[in-house]
């Protein structure tokens, strides 16, 4: 393989890696600061209109914000790897082109 096959090739690879993690990130969002559920006069076992408790409640929601939480970092972490191959791939290329 030539110089500019594996920079066109790279630059490729690091520009869909890019586009995954601006994907993951859209959906996903940025990590979000940790919100509260009820307020000071709400108990633990207190039942919300769908039948769970307040507890169970509080529970769920720090599971999801785990879960939106590490695939946004997956998705920054995409982002950066085809940075990286990007830069590489340029960087390659000005030196072997």
């Amino acid at each position: 393989m030539d110089a500019a096959m594996i920079v066109a090739w790279t630059n490729g690879v690091g520009l869909v890696l890019n586009m995954i993690g601006v994907g993951i990130v859209f959906f996903f969002g940025f990590p979000q600061p940790p919100s509260a559920i009820g307020g000071l006069l709400l108990e633990v076992n207190n039942r919300l209109p769908d039948g769970r408790t307040l507890g169970q409640a509080r529970k769920d929601l720090q599971e999801t914000q785990k879960t939106y939480r590490r695939l946004s970092q997956v998705g920054f972490f995409f982002m950066f790897a085809g940075f990286v191959l990007q830069l590489g791939a340029t960087i390659y290329g000005a030196h072997h082109g």
